[in-house]
């Protein structure tokens, strides 16, 4: 499993808004398309598509709270196709691992 984080753009947005989940998992994570838009409305949110090697597995938005200055995942999903594999796990990780490397949040 190789895991890298990656910014919502373009190339990847349609496929981003793909992801699904199982529909008794619907009631407890917010749409993608709407995260997306929350990111643009909340600049410190910060959203990212998740891949496995090429393969987009997931979607993550963390952010910082602007006056506490705490940071913290707002979403993660896994899209169905992928869960029960560690994937959700290696993103809480990966999410760790890229503020560490790209000196935290934007």
């Amino acid at each position: 499993m190789t895991i890298s984080l990656k910014p919502i753009d373009r190339d990847n947005f349609r496929e981003c808004i793909g992801l699904d989940v199982y529909p008794e998992q619907k009631e407890f994570v917010g749409s993608n398309v709407v995260s997306i838009a929350e990111s643009k409305v909340y600049p410190h949110r910060v959203p990212l598509a998740m891949y496995n090697d090429d393969e987009l597995v997931g979607f993550v938005m963390h952010g910082r709270d602007p006056e506490k200055l705490r940071h913290w995942i707002v979403r993660l999903m896994i899209d169905r196709a992928f869960q029960g594999r560690g994937f959700g796990r290696a993103a809480a990780l990966a999410l760790i691992d890229h503020n560490e490397t790209s000196g935290g949040l934007r």
